[in-house]
């Protein structure tokens, strides 16, 4: 089985920004905000079969309450409709390391341009890449049609929870002319990229905090 380490230090395609069919109409996009948690859930809760490996809702629970992982949100007509995350990595070797996390959509309205508008959105959010950065996310397999759009390739596996499958892993590469494209077509959309916050560097060692109990999706 190849290794992801193996595989880190080598270098992906480039990412391609595609831009996404027009938005559903009173479409928005903001920050997370913890008032968000419970429909994130009951969004997670609609998505986890087929997208999902069982048992990571605690892992995205902590996601959600972690300061170092930029959320963004889009809303549709006032209700919350996706959520995602994105964090960069402390560079050590090679390349800067930015993770996209937990992006998904509400399931009624998925098909509408919503998921690419987001995924733009939160790369739109990082610093100007003086250099390319190398953009990884995990997935299952029915996502790999949606990736492949964008140049993400497989880079190997990586563990995931204990006694749990293993993960594929997917990169691409971003300069800096597809980050300032993403944020041309995210300003298209009508949203501001300016005025979403910096992506932070995510602290690597912290420890997780405990997932709050959470009562039923409203």
């Amino acid at each position: 089985m190849e290794s992801v380490v193996s595989r880190l230090l080598g270098m992906p395609r480039a990412f391609v920004p595609v831009v996404p069919k027009p938005l559903p109409p009173d479409t928005s996009l903001r920050v997370y905000h913890s008032a968000d948690r419970e429909c994130c859930l009951a969004i997670y809760s609609e998505n986890e079969p087929g997208h999902f490996p069982p048992g990571f809702s605690d892992v995205f629970e902590q996601t959600l309450d972690r300061p170092d992982y930029l959320k963004l949100v889009l809303n549709v007509q006032g209700r919350l409709a996706a959520v995602g995350a994105i964090g960069l990595f402390p560079r050590m070797i090679g390349l800067q390391n930015v993770w996209l996390a937990f992006g998904m959509v509400r399931p009624d309205v998925h098909g509408q341009g919503l998921g690419t508008a987001l995924l733009l959105a939160r790369l739109a959010a990082l610093p100007e890449p003086k250099l390319p950065m190398k953009v990884l996310l995990s997935n299952v397999a029915r996502s790999e049609s949606f990736l492949e759009r964008f140049g993400f390739e497989y880079q190997g596996q990586m563990p995931g929870l204990a006694g749990g499958p293993m993960l594929d892993v997917r990169a691409a590469l971003l300069d800096r002319g597809s980050w300032q494209r993403c944020r041309e077509i995210v300003g298209g959309l009508g949203f501001a990229p300016q005025e979403i916050p910096a992506t932070q560097v995510v602290d690597f060692w912290a420890v997780p905090p405990p997932v709050r109990q959470s009562g039923p999706p409203s």
